[in-house]
C-alpha cells in the first residue's frame, strides 16, 4: 500500500467515525433533552448541538450519496435529518424560556 491509499483509507475511516460520533452524540443528546429536567436545559446548547449535528450530517449524505455501497449509509442518515426536523420546531421554546429572567 502506498502513503496515497493510507491518506484515503484514512479519509474514509474519518466519515464513519464522523457519522458513528455524530449518530451517538444525537440519539443520547435527544433522549437526555426529553427527559432530564426542565431547568437542567440549556437552550442555547441545545441550539447550536442540533446545528452541528444537521450540518455534518448534511456534509456527510453529500459525500456517500454517490456511492452506491452506502445507500442504505444515506438513507439512515435521511431518518436522521428528518428528526432533527422534527425536534427544531422546539428549539425556539426551548431558548426563550431558558433564558435568564424568564
Amino acid at each position: 500500500m502506498t502513503p496515497y491509499h493510507y491518506k484515503e483509507a484514512n479519509k474514509k475511516l474519518g466519515e464513519y467515525r464522523d457519522l458513528w460520533l455524530n449518530t451517538k452524540d444525537w440519539k443520547n443528546n435527544n433522549i437526555k433533552w426529553r427527559t432530564c429536567k426542565w431547568l437542567e436545559l440549556d437552550g442555547s446548547e441545545v441550539e447550536t448541538n442540533v446545528a452541528n449535528y444537521k450540518l455534518t450530517l448534511n456534509k456527510l449524505r453529500k459525500k456517500f450519496k454517490n456511492d452506491e455501497e452506502a445507500k442504505t449509509i444515506v438513507e439512515n442518515i435521511d431518518i436522521m435529518l428528518n428528526d432533527i426536523k422534527d425536534f427544531e420546531q422546539y428549539i425556539p421554546l426551548v431558548v426563550n424560556l431558558r433564558t435568564d429572567g424568564m
